[in-house]
């Protein structure tokens, strides 16, 4: 099945403050048991630290570098991330991505384990509102 989305919905919500533009759902494919997609993290940004109860997410770096942050804040382990890397996020495990270049950072994502991205239960450690 070929799904071909010109106008991916645009989400603020899924990895804050990033753009993410949803294309594979359950609006689209029957039962996929996954929501894919891209986002983008602006230069020198990051994103808000969470982590999903119920879904597992699998990154591909498509252009651009930074940081992945693991882990509780004192506890907390980096890893750089460039063009081309996977990345693989277990549910549960909190995380971040930091744009710390001067370019833009685009990523696509696959969060497996849910059909829709309401589905995902997901706990934000800084406040998604500062």
């Amino acid at each position: 099945m070929l799904v071909n989305i010109s106008n991916p919905v645009e989400d603020h919500n899924l990895l804050p403050p990033a753009l993410a533009e949803i294309g594979v759902t359950g609006e689209v494919a029957p039962a996929p048991g996954m929501v894919m997609g891209r986002f983008h993290i602006a230069p020198n940004s990051q994103t808000l630290r969470q982590y999903s109860v119920n879904a597992d997410l699998a990154l591909f770096v498509v252009e651009g570098s930074g940081i992945l942050i693991t882990g509780p804040q004192h506890l907390s382990e980096t890893d750089s991330f460039e063009d081309k890397d996977f990345i693989y996020i277990e549910r549960g495990e909190i995380f971040a991505l930091e744009n710390n270049s001067g370019e833009n950072c685009r990523i696509i994502f696959t969060y497996v384990g849910v059909d829709r991205p309401e589905e995902l239960e997901r706990t934000f450690i800084d406040d998604p509102t500062s």
